[in-house]
């Protein structure tokens, strides 16, 4: 297992077990910088609206710090492509809720992990099985560019 993949694995266990307690996570990143270190920031926006300009803060993280590796965390709605219309995802009959983890680094090896998360109410859910997934984070395409890697789409 790559030092990307042991990363992505141990923040999603951290990520499951906040969950668990607390029925929800927060969106947040982790730079991983040239000397190893790993520092945690909130994205912070709350609305879809905001959400575009908050993860292309993260590529301004990224190059300001130049790290050399980003992982993504938090919950998400995700659906098969195919039954996503205007997209928007949380209204797809596909739809379901998931902790998700998408790890990047500057070589271009990413994952993703998704586990699903069932909710009883506000405070209590269940959580699936995790597993890795072939898709690609189009949200770290700023991340790319900085890097100089080939963009991905849908």
């Amino acid at each position: 297992m790559s030092e990307l993949e042991e990363l992505a694995h141990w923040i999603n266990e951290r990520a499951r077990e906040t969950l668990e307690s607390d029925g929800e996570h927060a969106l947040m990143f982790f730079l991983v910088g040239g000397d190893g270190q790993i520092h945690a920031q909130l994205v912070g926006a709350t609305t879809r609206d905001e959400m575009p300009e908050a993860l292309n803060r993260i590529a301004d993280e990224v190059k300001r710090d130049e790290a050399i590796a980003v992982v993504v965390v938090g919950e998400a709605w995700t659906a098969p492509s195919e039954s996503v219309q205007a997209n928007s995802v949380a209204e797809s009959l596909a739809a379901r809720d998931v902790l998700f983890v998408a790890a990047l680094n500057a070589t271009g090896e990413e994952l993703t992990l998704e586990t699903p998360v069932q909710r009883h109410d506000d405070q209590h859910v269940s959580l699936g099985e995790t597993e890795t997934t072939n898709g690609h984070s189009l949200f770290l395409n700023p991340v790319r560019l900085i890097w100089g890697l080939d963009q991905v789409d849908a």
